[in-house]
């Protein structure tokens, strides 16, 4: 962990953006159907369900041979921590149910492509021996600031208001994605030629 910069930076920067973020979307959007859009129970499904379907859709599309690939040289695949936190703030801006669900399909697309792209990481280029401590870790610290999130995101609504802090909270996780990208070493696999489709083990480098 401390030889692998971007190791640890990505799993610090997690630990932000999930504290950002996390508690805003769970606590807040409910509140922002039901008090500022007038939906019901079933709209808040329906917003959630949005979100279930662009897991679902990135999901299958995105496959971990592909995966590998698209962290390698695509740089439009480096934008999908930063959008996907972005969307929180999008949740402050609605004004009708469709566009909350338009904005939960962004948003879980865009998270589900950073997992599958951090989770084929790991497998890729931590050694198995020590692939389950890392992982370990990887939970432990990511997570780590997500029973705060939710502590305090109810007195800073109150403080700021609802759509205040979603928006602030989206920019916040957005910009800490962004930041990451540009600590020195953070894309290191990305240049180093680790990330080399051909070279992945176990994984076939043919198109997805």
């Amino acid at each position: 962990m401390r030889s692998k910069t971007w190791l640890w930076v990505a799993m610090l920067t997690g630990t932000v953006s999930l504290l950002a973020t996390w508690g805003p979307w769970e606590v807040l959007v409910p509140y922002v159907v039901r008090n500022d859009l007038g939906g019901s129970a079933a709209d808040l499904g329906f917003v959630f369900g949005a979100g279930g379907r662009g897991v679902a859709d990135r999901g299958a599309r995105l496959r971990p041979a592909r995966a590998i690939a698209t962290a390698g040289g695509d740089r439009a695949s480096t934008s999908s921590g930063p959008s996907g936190c972005s969307m929180t703030a999008g949740f402050g801006l609605v004004s009708s149910v469709w566009q909350a669900m338009a904005v939960a399909f962004v948003s879980e697309s865009c998270i589900t492509a950073l997992v599958v792209i951090w989770f084929t990481l790991l497998q890729r280029l931590v050694p198995g021996h020590l692939l389950g401590r890392v992982s370990s870790l990887d939970w432990l610290i990511s997570i780590g600031g997500v029973p705060l999130s939710f502590a305090v995101v109810g007195p800073l609504a109150a403080a700021f208001g609802v759509d205040a802090t979603l928006i602030g909270a989206g920019l916040i996780g957005a910009a800490v994605t962004i930041g990451f990208m540009l600590f020195p070493g953070a894309r290191d696999p990305e240049r180093d030629g680790s990330l080399d489709p051909s070279a992945a083990r176990g994984i076939s480098a043919a198109p997805g």
